[in-house]
């Protein structure tokens, strides 16, 4: 088969030629040698890859089982940190996204001290605790969109997940969570992270 020289393109036209030239005659040769099977049932083993693929999934169901609760856990999280980037050049999508997240409990502490240093207010949040509910956090983002503020970028990891059983059997799953949101308000030249 020729391929096309003196193109950026010759290794792609050649490699998608040769798949395409292979897949027209596959079916020519579906039973090369009498007693062996068609091309497309022939399964190449590897010994060595078949212990390690055993082995790897001994480990995700012993050691690694909690890990991969969490991951599975933290889904929904990560999932919405990707749409927020995905939808950040719009602020109302933007804030859709964060109000219709369903939040058990926002737990956060409330502000401690403030003070002011050059142009920036810097308040530091170790007093009580405080906890929210979607509700008290849907409104808290309608606020924010009401003053103007747009989310710029933010962050989200999981700090701690508990897998704890329970009596009749099965697991009570929870994460944790912390998040940082950069918001900014333009017209009003202000600034929150």
């Amino acid at each position: 088969m020729r391929c096309i020289q003196n193109s950026h393109l010759s290794g792609v036209v050649c490699v998608l030629a040769t798949v395409c030239w292979m897949g027209a005659l596959e079916g020519q040769f579906q039973a090369p040698v009498k007693g062996m099977p068609p091309v497309s049932e022939v399964r190449l083993r590897n010994p060595k890859v078949e212990r390690i693929q055993s082995e790897r999934t001994a480990l995700d169901s012993t050691l690694w089982l909690d890990e991969l609760r969490a991951q599975s856990h933290g889904k929904p999280v990560i999932e919405l940190w990707d749409a927020l980037r995905s939808v950040s050049e719009n602020p109302v999508e933007t804030a859709e996204l964060l109000k219709t997240f369903a939040l058990e409990n926002l737990i956060f502490r409330s502000e401690s001290s403030a003070k002011k240093k050059g142009p920036y207010q810097i308040r530091n949040f170790g007093g009580e605790k405080t906890v929210w509910k979607n509700m008290e956090w849907r409104r808290f983002i309608e606020d924010l969109e009401k003053k103007g503020f747009q989310l710029v970028q933010s962050e989200w990891h999981q700090v701690e997940f508990r897998a704890k059983p329970l009596n009749g059997g099965g697991m009570v799953e929870e994460s944790d969570f912390g998040f940082v949101l950069h918001n900014e308000a333009p017209r009003r030249k202000r600034r929150g992270i």
